[in-house]
């Protein structure tokens, strides 16, 4: 198993212990960005309620768990990205309610945006948000 971050070891080290604790793989993935727009509290809660809901989502399956969360700069937006898998309705089909109210505040305090997709087994959530000005 592998079990990586390169990224703020106070927002990761207790999920990258949880994520062993319940043999998840958990890859964090930032390219360089210091996010030093967001205050603190409000970065951890993000995150928190990322990998918390993700964690309870793939929790009970079986086999091979992973959590992707990537942190990128793109064409002057940055986007947080965060994909795994779910388990599959038996129709294959499943609308899924993520419930995202708790980070809302946060995502509207920096001009954010919330988009969330799931597709047969993956469930893909992106926050948004415009890099503050150099």
């Amino acid at each position: 198993e592998i079990y990586s971050c390169d990224w703020s070891s106070d927002v990761c080290s207790s999920d990258l212990e949880e994520a062993k604790k319940l043999n998840i793989q958990l890859d964090i993935y930032n390219e360089d960005k210091e996010m030093t727009m967001f205050q603190e509290y409000d970065l951890i809660t993000m995150f928190s309620f990322l990998l918390e809901y993700a964690f309870n989502e793939i929790g009970a399956m079986t086999g091979k768990r992973s959590v992707n969360l990537v942190i990128r700069e793109i064409q002057g937006m940055l986007v947080i990205r965060e994909t795994f898998t779910v388990i599959a309705s038996e129709k294959g089909k499943e609308t899924r309610t993520v419930p995202y109210r708790r980070i809302q505040k946060i995502v509207d305090k920096y001009g954010g945006t919330i988009k969330i997709e799931t597709k047969e087994i993956q469930c893909l959530i992106l926050l948004v948000f415009p890099c503050s000005p150099l």
